[in-house]
Parts: C-alpha cells; sequence; structure tokens
C-alpha cells in the first residue's frame, strides 16, 4: 500500500488529478476500486480532499468531476 504524506502528496495527487481529468467524472466507488490494491480508503480520501482543495476536482452524490479550476500547478 501507498502511503500519502506531507513528501508525496503532490505528486501522487497530480497523478490522480489526471486520471480524473481523463475520464472527466467517476462515481467515487468506482474510481477506488481500481486504486484499493495501491491506497487504503483513508489515503484516498486524503487524496480525494486534497483535490478539492485545490479546485481540481468536485463531488457531488459520489460523483467526482474535473474541474480544473486552478491553473497553478501543486
Amino acid at each position: 500500500m501507498i502511503e500519502v504524506d506531507s513528501d508525496n502528496i503532490d505528486d501522487l495527487a497530480s497523478i490522480l488529478e489526471e486520471a480524473i481529468k481523463e475520464l472527466n467524472s467517476v462515481p467515487e466507488g468506482h474510481l477506488y476500486a481500481r486504486l484499493m490494491s495501491y491506497f487504503d480508503l483513508g489515503n484516498f480520501l486524503n487524496l480525494l480532499g486534497y483535490l478539492q482543495q485545490h479546485n481540481k476536482i468536485k463531488i457531488s452524490n459520489n460523483l467526482i468531476t474535473y474541474t480544473g479550476k486552478d491553473s497553478k500547478c501543486f
């Protein structure tokens, strides 16, 4: 399992952002099902929260949608 911490959160969030960007929108459970062998649920949710804080995604009714509102890199 990959642990998310302050040293790697920018890189991991960028990778997850690109995956969501490619899909445009994806159900949260479907994305986690694909990534659960890499991240536990807590780390997955931390990454989603990080992307939300940086206005990269929005989550509504468990649907993750890429917004990319903030053009700044991490």
